[in-house]
């Protein structure tokens, strides 16, 4: 049996170029119940809580959950405020045992991405759920075992190649200007 995530999907995220939720920090993506977040800057708080916002007819519609991809690229990339860090603690609280997995893409390396990584432990050790997640340097490593645990979490199906088209428009993607 194939289950199919519920298909209204709010405010064009999945259009081919997505909605930018924070000009010039973040922009969002939808394949099936997957989460894609292009960002383009440190996560600020009222992109995490806008984006926790525009999520909750997909949670509703779907009940068993879903998978969040984070994409981190870009030149304005650093590493998120203390609130920003708290804000992620606050929604991986509430998204709870709903999210069947978690991948974070860091196409940045040296210095940066290894705090980054730090950052990313210390909000996993802050979460009060239990959800799989991984770390990767290219979008292609999210297929070696994201579809896999979405599927037995939330029964969805992923289509490998339309989820690595999805994530390689998140890759690359450009925000606008910041006003």
């Amino acid at each position: 049996v194939v289950v199919k995530a519920a298909s209204s999907v709010p405010l064009g995220l999945d259009s081919p170029e997505g909605i930018e939720v924070e000009p010039g920090v973040v922009r969002g993506f939808m394949y099936e119940n997957v989460s894609v977040l292009a960002w383009y800057a440190a996560p600020t708080v009222t992109a995490i809580e806008d984006l926790f916002r525009l999520g909750e007819p997909l949670r509703r519609q779907n009940p068993r959950g879903g998978s969040i991809v984070h994409v981190m690229r870009g030149d304005r990339l650093t590493i998120m405020d203390g609130p920003a860090r708290d804000a992620m603690v606050r929604v991986s609280n509430e998204l709870g045992e709903t999210t069947a997995g978690v991948a974070v893409v860091l196409a940045v390396d040296g210095f940066l991405a290894s705090a980054i990584r730090s950052v990313i432990t210390g909000l996993r050790v802050r979460s009060k759920h239990s959800f799989e997640y991984r770390l990767h340097a290219r979008c292609e490593e999210v297929l070696d075992w994201l579809p896999a645990v979405h599927q037995k979490k939330t029964g969805v199906t992923l289509d490998p190649q339309k989820l690595l088209e999805v994530l390689q428009r998140a890759a690359a993607s450009a925000p606008s200007r910041r006003s």
